[in-house]
Formats: structure tokens, C-alpha cells, sequence
């Protein structure tokens, strides 16, 4: 393996990706379309920052964004990064919910972050918001149980996992399905199968261990 890993390959290493599928791929995401709903929760996050801050719902805290200076071309250079986040998700244009895809562009420390999201995720639509918590409880649930040998914790998990699955289904679509509840209900599925998978595995441990059990007070009565 040592060698392997270390030691020059032999004969010419053909790239996994070739220029000409780059250039593809950079023409495609420029033909990303930008709707006018995007183009305005760009334009009120934007007067946000340079505002500098804003007052929550029930105006009794006040945020700062006094810290947070986005300049016109990281503004642009955003709007591309955006596009180029939508080719890659399979979206032909950018839309209201979309406007997520600038918070990597906009924070330069990590103590921006939390109040970034705050502001950029109250600009979308209340279906993507149900989906982000939705997914952020389930990470926390998924965490909580992963790779622990616990069952109990194992079946909290998994119980919490179908909850925030079932809150999702409340505002699912089957006519005009919401492309992030979607999203949001499979990932939650991939934690869920996970969970189950581990809880499988611990249970046949488990029933093995009964059996080397059960093997070994037979041998105690026939001794």
C-alpha cells in the first residue's frame, strides 16, 4: 500500500476532466436565468448591510452588520458564484430561495455567519425556511445517535428523524411540489436509513452475543 501511494505511476495519467468539459460547464451556469424575485431579495439584503443593521420582528433586539462590508464586485462575483451553484443543483434559473447561495460570499469571519443566515434565510419563502430547520433538528438528532452503540439513543434518534419528516409532509405538494421541501425530506430519509442501518447491525450484535451466551451455559450443563 506504501508503495503504492508513494512511488511514481507508471506510463501517462489521462484527466479525469478535460478543459473542454470546464469551458461546457462555465458557459452553462452563465446561461443561468435570474428572476426578478431574486434580483429583489439581492437588492434588500444588499440595503440591509449598507444600512449596517436592522431590528427583529418584535423590535426588541437590534442586529449589527456594521462588521460586514461586501463591495460591488464581490457583488457580482456573488451573482456568478450563485449561478454557478444552480447549474450545479440542476436549476435553469435562480429564484427567490435561492438567494442562500451568497452566504459563503458575503462573510469574512466566522462570527458573521449566524447573523448572515438570519438575514438571508427571513428574505426566503416560508417553505425553504421550514425545510433549512427542518434539516438543521435533524442534524442535531442525527449527531446526537450517530455511531453510538446506544439503542436507546440510537431509537430517540430515529423517533426525532420521523417528526421533523412528518412536520415536512404538513407542507408537501404532490401538484406543485416545493423543490427545497423536497430536497429537505430526502436528506432527512438518507440520516433516517442511516440510523436504521446502525440499529440493524447493533440488534444482530446483540442477538449473537445471546446465542455465544446460550452456547456456553449448555457447555456448563454438560460439564
Amino acid at each position: 500500500m506504501r508503495s503504492m501511494l508513494l512511488d511514481p505511476p507508471s506510463g501517462a495519467v489521462a484527466p479525469s476532466l478535460e478543459l473542454s468539459l470546464i469551458d461546457q460547464a462555465a458557459s452553462e451556469a452563465k446561461d443561468v436565468t435570474v428572476s426578478e424575485s431574486f434580483l429583489d431579495n439581492l437588492m434588500t439584503l444588499r440595503k440591509t448591510l449598507m444600512f449596517g443593521y436592522e431590528t427583529s420582528d418584535n423590535e426588541k433586539t437590534t442586529i449589527s452588520y456594521e462588521d460586514v462590508e461586501v463591495s460591488d464586485r464581490r457583488w457580482k462575483w456573488g451573482l456568478r458564484f450563485a449561478k454557478a451553484c444552480a447549474w450545479l443543483d440542476g436549476k435553469p434559473d435562480l429564484r427567490q430561495d435561492d438567494i442562500r447561495y451568497l452566504l459563503p460570499v458575503l462573510w469574512s469571519e466566522e462570527s458573521q455567519i449566524e447573523k448572515l443566515e438570519a438575514a438571508i434565510y427571513k428574505l426566503c419563502s416560508k417553505e425553504m425556511q421550514k425545510a433549512e430547520k427542518a434539516i438543521t433538528v435533524g442534524n442535531e438528532s442525527f449527531n446526537f445517535a450517530d455511531g453510538t452503540a446506544d439503542r436507546q439513543k440510537l431509537t430517540q434518534g430515529l423517533a426525532e428523524l420521523e417528526d421533523r419528516i412528518n412536520e415536512l409532509k404538513e407542507s408537501f405538494n404532490a401538484r406543485n411540489p416545493h423543490r427545497e421541501i423536497v430536497r429537505a425530506g430526502k436528506a432527512l430519509r438518507g440520516m433516517q436509513k442511516s440510523l436504521k442501518a446502525q440499529l440493524d447491525k447493533l440488534d444482530r450484535i446483540i442477538d449473537e452475543d445471546a446465542d455465544e451466551w446460550a452456547d456456553f451455559d449448555l457447555d456448563l450443563e454438560i460439564g
